[in-house]
């Protein structure tokens, strides 16, 4: 009976494994696939703006989860109870300002003594 238990686990593995490799497969297809319409159809001008926002949202995500996410997974899980809500409490405070700690100075949209002149004639 064990044995038989044991070869089902690992069927059970197997079809997992081809399930996450599928849904990588059409996922990596649909993003190439994307890329070569906007490519063909943008022009090069514009599919170079496409690519260089593109990236930089890829980078700010990447950020996120080096700075927040993984050790979020890391420290929270070694938590529990209280110090779990506590933390956890913590990383949501800490997401929730992310987006607004930055000056006037870098997003150019402030007002009073940072603004930054208008462009042109008016």
């Amino acid at each position: 009976m064990s044995l038989a238990l044991n070869n089902a686990r690992a069927a059970d593995g197997r079809l997992k494994t081809q399930l996450v490799l599928a849904d990588q497969a059409m996922i990596s297809a649909a993003n190439f696939a994307i890329g070569v319409l906007l490519a063909r159809y943008l022009g090069p001008a514009a599919y170079g703006a496409f690519v260089l926002s593109y990236n930089i949202v890829l980078f700010i995500g990447g950020l996120h989860g080096a700075l927040v996410f993984s050790p979020m997974m890391v420290l929270g899980a070694a938590r529990s109870g209280l110090a779990a809500q506590e933390y956890f409490s913590a990383v949501l405070v800490y997401e929730l300002a992310l987006p607004h700690l930055r000056t006037d100075d870098d997003c150019g949209c402030g007002g009073g003594e940072h603004a930054r002149p208008a462009m042109g004639p008016e």
